[in-house]
């Protein structure tokens, strides 16, 4: 395994290699090792290449899958950042969405064939110490496709959601206290003084440009981009209205995008 490990490998040998060391059994500091070396190894890959070894690799990494998962996501995030400072190449340039959105599918292949890797992720996503991006947004609700899985996500995405919300509130009141003026966001305020949510709220740039990408080849988070708007919308909140508001706000920006945005949507 240490050889193995330490060994270069060959790029385009990538996949065929992580096929072959799936049938062999590793011990858990072997089977890290070589997760380890796997991942490092992404953004050498073409993309053509990259949904097939990532379908091998969620295989291979057994009881593993969650840190397998989130190191796809960091990739895809660091790409995504790479894309935004114009630093990717202009081949990686024109085909980063579509290639995210086969790995989505590969993913959402590996989740049916072993429910134990919806399982692992979701645990590592409990205490919502995350950072939501598009991508680890489009695997959550990919998750949340398995129906026993669903109520986990949607919990999980109701709880970091309202808790942006009370932060920002928070936020805005303490710098109003401490200015002592009328800051730009009070233009939004309403008769009660509350903010409404508006599209640079992170929360709602990060699940519209989801939606934006799902028409670009994430087919598997249509559906599911649905049922979350509707969870929103019906999120109910006797202790703070101003949080009810958002959340039912951020549910109606859901559906009226994906309603633009998907004709399957406005058939249903």
């Amino acid at each position: 395994v240490g050889r193995v490990s330490a060994s270069k490998w060959p790029v385009r040998s990538c996949v065929n290699l992580m096929s072959s060391l799936k049938e062999i059994r590793f011990g858990h500091a072997g089977r890290e090792s070589i997760i380890a070396k796997c991942l490092a190894m992404l953004p050498h890959v073409q993309y053509s290449a990259l949904p097939s070894l990532v379908y091998q690799l969620v295989l291979f990494s057994g009881k593993q899958t969650g840190g397998v998962i989130f190191g796809v996501v960091k990739f895809f995030e660091q790409e995504d950042l790479l894309l935004k400072q114009g630093k990717l190449s202009d081949e990686r340039q024109k085909s980063l969405v579509q290639t995210e959105g086969t790995v989505l599918l590969h993913i959402d292949v590996a989740l049916k064939q072993d429910v134990t890797i919806a399982s692992v992720f979701l645990k590592k996503l409990q205490d919502g110490q995350f950072v939501l991006s598009p991508f680890l947004l489009a695997v959550m609700l990919c998750i949340s496709r398995l129906h026993r899985f669903q109520d986990s996500v949607f919990g999980i995405l109701r709880s970091y959601f309202t808790e942006r919300f009370e932060d920002n509130n928070k936020n805005h009141k303490w710098i109003k206290l401490s200015v002592g003026r009328k800051t730009k966001e009070d233009q939004y305020e309403g008769e009660e003084g509350n903010i409404n949510t508006n599209i640079t709220d992170t929360s709602h740039a990060t699940v519209l440009e989801t939606i934006k990408r799902s028409k670009l080849g994430w087919n598997p988070v249509v559906q599911p981009l649905v049922s979350l708007g509707f969870m929103c919308v019906e999120y109910n909140n006797s202790k703070s209205i101003t949080i009810q508001e958002k959340m039912m706000t951020l549910g109606c920006k859901i559906l009226v995008s994906a309603f633009e945005i998907h004709p399957l949507v406005r058939t249903e």
